[in-house]
């Protein structure tokens, strides 16, 4: 004999889902982050600026020293502060 399945009408233990946050764009000049790069390898930095655009916040990143500054432009996404 077969068992039936129940139907569970959308609902899983009677919880709602969570959205995810909202990645942080409000980052100050000077703060210490770790940015992801495409490679998947995280970098740490100090925060330059950041920038407002029509396509949304860029944040610009020197991940290099402060005599050889390398600036990467990073989306909010891919950036963390530690």
């Amino acid at each position: 004999m077969a068992t039936t399945k129940k139907a569970t009408n959308g609902k899983t233990n009677g919880k709602a889902a969570k959205p995810a946050p909202a990645p942080r764009s409000d980052y100050k000049a000077g703060a210490r982050v770790k940015v992801k790069r495409r490679t998947g390898v995280e970098s740490k930095g100090i925060v330059t600026e950041v920038v407002q655009t029509l396509t949304g916040p860029f944040i610009y990143v020197n991940i290099g020293r402060k005599d050889e500054p390398n600036v990467i432009k990073a989306r909010p996404v891919t950036v963390r502060g530690y």
